[in-house]
């Protein structure tokens, strides 16, 4: 009978053992289950944050294709104008000299 005593009291204690046992596994998952919640909002919090900065970098990047668009067609345009000008210059500088010739005629 102390036979059977005693092995019903080490069958208690390694239940008590296995019971400790795994009430600390257990608040282990639990640290674990706060932690990886900690960690999820983290990386929404980056996700939405990854999201935002590529809204505005989006923005930004028509902002400045917008702004390359309109100074090449400034760049266009005064390139025009140059052109414009040169040929002006040029009928001005033979009408001056046609003008020069007719005055060196008239004083000779």
């Amino acid at each position: 009978m102390e036979l059977v005593e005693k092995e019903i009291g080490n069958i208690q204690a390694e239940r008590k053992k296995d019971i400790e046992s795994i009430e600390e596994k257990n608040k282990k998952i639990e640290e674990m289950k706060k932690i990886n919640e900690r960690l999820i909002g983290e990386v929404k919090s980056n996700e939405e944050e990854v999201k935002e900065l590529k809204q505005i970098l989006a923005l930004y990047k028509g902002e400045r294709d917008r702004e390359v668009k309109e100074l090449r067609q400034k760049l266009a345009q005064t390139e025009s104008d140059m052109k414009i000008l040169v040929k002006e210059i040029e009928k001005m500088k033979k009408t001056a000299a046609e003008k020069i010739k007719v005055l060196n005629s008239l004083f000779k």
